[in-house]
């Protein structure tokens, strides 16, 4: 198994191939970008420069569900570059971040991850 570690430890995982990721891996991005959404206040300049076309649809969904379930979605009205984001396609198969999901955000199942 190939992991790009570089692409990952970077201060853009978000914009990461993802080859060979695990769980783990998937669970640290879903936590970068809450962070990233939490801290959204002094990351303003980050936030307004990324690109949503650059992202795989995991990233996206997974973007989704941070915005959705920490009731950040105004961030698409202040941050217009994000609103592509709208347009992930729910995943094909389910995305396990943790070893026993306990699925308290809906949006996560609805979109198909389980956290």
């Amino acid at each position: 198994m190939v992991i790009d570690v570089m692409d990952k430890m970077s201060k853009t995982p978000y914009y990461s191939a993802q080859i060979g990721w695990s769980m783990n891996d998937y669970y640290y991005l879903n936590r970068f970008l809450a962070r990233l959404v939490r801290q959204e206040a002094k990351r303003e300049a980050e936030v307004r420069a990324i690109d949503v076309d650059l992202m795989t649809n995991v990233t996206k969904i997974l973007f989704i569900c941070v915005l959705v379930s920490s009731n950040n979605i105004w961030m698409f009205e202040k941050y217009p570059n994000l609103l592509p984001l709208k347009k992930a396609e729910k995943l094909e198969s389910k995305l396990t971040l943790v070893d026993v999901p306990h699925n308290h955000f809906p949006i996560y199942q609805r979109l198909g991850v389980e956290l």
